[in-house]
This record gives structure tokens, sequence and C-alpha cells, in this order.
């Protein structure tokens, strides 16, 4: 997960929708976007252009707060697996809240020394917000929930997932091994742009980048600024 800003004031077909007996809070104003606030990707795993796509209730609202269902900042971009396993459970990081600070707190990397799932994904801190998040993606990655389709579609998005980081590793050596400067000079822009939060899988690459020195002097300045925030 990555911080995604969202656009504020909430969208007026909201507001008359939540006064209908059987109202919808996925109006095609609300539909569009949350596809561009979110970068047409999942916010918990971050598959870039799913296909099952679930407007999402980041805070759960049936048979708790029915107030919850219109809110503008309780709906969120999903994919169907992630919104499958994480239910109704909180409280969470919330990636469009700056000061809950996403990007930091949850550290992502690929170990090839595990065998069958190379994914590994850790709290930095002790709050529950962190735990919880942290593991609503380990069963999202694992498929955790014991049911066939739900392990299928873990193993399919992990597969998406090491492909990406290996076009991503691959592009990074390419430029710190390029002796072109021309050459060299659209390896990093190609990187700027793969750390953005628009491509699929962020949070993995600038954890790439951060957990790597020479790798990490050269471009971390594009994932966070001068005060320590997240880009």
């Amino acid at each position: 997960m990555v911080f995604f800003a969202k656009t504020y004031p909430a969208l007026g077909s909201l507001a008359s929708e939540s006064t209908k007996e059987n109202g919808s809070y996925k109006e095609p104003d609300v539909i569009n976007q949350l596809q561009k606030d979110f970068k047409n990707k999942c916010y918990i795993c971050e598959t870039k252009d799913i296909e099952a796509i679930n407007i999402e209730h980041f805070a759960p609202h049936k048979n708790i707060n029915l107030i919850r269902k219109f809110q503008w900042a309780n709906l969120f971009w999903a994919c169907n697996h992630c919104n499958h396993i994480k239910s109704d459970r909180e409280p969470l990081l919330n990636c469009t809240v700056k000061s809950d600070g996403v990007d930091r707190k949850i550290r992502y990397f690929l170990d090839d020394n595990l065998i069958n799932n190379k994914v590994v994904i850790e709290a930095l801190d002790g709050s529950i917000e962190t735990q919880n998040s942290v593991q609503i993606l380990i069963d999202i990655d694992n498929g955790t929930n014991h049911k066939s389709l739900n392990k299928i579609q873990a193993k399919s998005q992990r597969n998406r997932l090491y492909d990406e980081m290996s076009d991503f590793t691959s592009l990074v050596l390419k430029y710190f091994g390029s002796e072109d400067e021309e050459k060299q000079g659209d390896y990093q822009r190609e990187i700027i742009k793969q750390l953005s939060n628009k491509s699929a899988f962020t949070a993995f690459k600038r954890w790439f980048i951060k957990d790597n020195p020479k790798y990490k002097t050269q471009f971390e300045h594009y994932i966070i600024d001068k005060q320590g925030n997240t880009v």
C-alpha cells in the first residue's frame, strides 16, 4: 500500500443517493473519480488495471454504521480478491490519510530463499492499525481462508508481482551498468515513473530502492521529500 490523495469535496451523487431507500454509492461520477484517485489499481495489493472491480468500504458499514455507506472518504477502489479477504476487519492504516504513514510503517520485499512464496511483508511499528494491515496483506498474498479460488487468485497475483519486480530490477541494473549517457537518461526516467504511485506494486519497488544504500542515494528523493513525507 502507498499513499493516495483523494479528490474533495465529496461527489454530488452521494448526497442525493443517500436520501433514497435503495440509493447507490456506485454512480458513474463516483466510479470515475475513484478510478482516477487510486490510479486504476487496487489500493491494497496494488495490482494495476484490475478486471473484477469493487467499490470497497474502508470501514465496514453493514449492521454497524449505515452513514459510512455513502461517505466519500470511506469509498475505496479494490479488486474482488482483496475486498473479499479483507472483509470487515478494522482498524487499519488508511492510505488516503498522509499522517497514517502507510508508506513508512510497512516494509515489502522478495526473498528468493523462500521456496513457494518469496513475498515478505513486515510491520515496522507495533500499532494495532499496522499489525492488522500487515496481516491482511499476508492473508491476501497467500489466499488465506483455505478456499481454492482464493489460492489460485493469490498465486496469479504473486506471479504478476514477480514479473513486475523482475522487470524493475533489470531496469535499475541497466541504469547503474550503462556507460551510455543517453540510455542512462532513458532508464532514469523510467525508474522515476515506476516509483510513482501510478505504477503496479509501487510499495515493493520503493522498498527495493530504500533497502539498497547505492540505489537509495540516487533515487530516494523521488520517493521522500525533505520533510520525510512520501511524495
